[in-house]
């Protein structure tokens, strides 16, 4: 089904029922059947966004059609690398902890299918529906690594708090490009995902109780994220220095127990 459960932590994913809000187009391009078939890949849309988002790919017909036979492949591909992870959990329930991982891999598999057929939101700072997963507390080992044409560029937040996650979270994390937050919170990275470099929109970056130590190479790679607002890495063994100099729009640092080196020179860049 397609329906999932939103009781694994905050922000708490909402569903909506309805379809999204109209806005006006062509009486004729309601009227194409392509319209129908983007409907069935994205059930919230109305025809007007389906029409819309029919122009925004291809400016004819039979362009249009390719572009959503594309779409109706990566839907395919997506259910087949779920269901393949689904059945495969190997020793993992015999794990301690890990009794329900055969369910709690069935709900993240729901979920992100649901993530990539625009159905799942979650509340931004202004209360306002924004596209996001919320996959909290849920244990599954590691999560699927999803083909790279599978896009997730539609999502803006992204939520993996207590999952006891590794550092090939990373594989998972490559398919999300337009996030804006991502909480990694209570997990055990022990570095920096390579993928945060490519996230342009990237505002608010939680890492806290990991097990994170910067290399001079990621402490490079951090420096270079200048769009954060946000970043917390509280509760992590980092030990070195941490430059934030051009991080111009950074207003919250949290850094509890992050066991830093040269915290005056931080400091004095963080208030600058």
């Amino acid at each position: 089904g397609e329906a999932f459960s939103d009781q694994a932590g905050e922000p708490q994913a909402l569903e909506v029922p309805c379809r999204l809000a109209d806005s006006p187009t062509s009486p004729l391009a309601l009227r194409s059947p392509l319209v129908g078939k983007v409907q069935k890949i994205y059930p919230l849309f109305s025809d007007v966004q389906a029409a819309e988002l029919l122009r925004s790919l291809g400016t004819d017909a039979l362009a249009q059609a390719k572009a959503v036979a594309r779409l109706q492949a990566d839907l395919e591909r997506l259910r087949t690398i779920l269901k393949h992870w689904k059945n495969n959990v190997g020793d993992l329930e015999a794990q301690p902890g890990m009794a329900d991982v055969r369910q709690s891999r069935q709900q993240v598999a729901e979920r992100i299918e649901a993530c990539w057929r625009r159905q799942s939101f979650v509340l931004d700072d202004q209360q306002v529906p924004v596209p996001g997963l919320v996959l909290d507390g849920l244990r599954v080992g590691a999560l699927p690594n999803l083909a790279a044409e599978i896009r997730f560029d539609h999502v803006r937040q992204l939520s993996l708090k207590n999952m006891r996650l590794g550092d090939d979270v990373a594989y998972f994390l490559k398919c999300f490009k337009g996030l804006r937050r991502l909480n990694l919170d209570r997990n055990r990275l022990t570095r920096l995902p390579e993928y945060l470099s490519r996230m342009p929109e990237l505002n608010s970056l939680c890492l806290p109780h990991n097990q994170l130590a910067l290399t001079e190479y990621t402490r490079r790679k951090l420096a270079d994220m200048s769009t954060l607002y946000l970043l917390d890495l509280s509760h992590n063994p980092i030990e070195s220095h941490l430059d934030v100099s051009n991080m111009r729009d950074l207003h919250t640092l949290l850094l509890e127990d992050a066991k830093l080196v040269e915290y005056a020179a931080l400091a004095e860049s963080a208030s600058s």
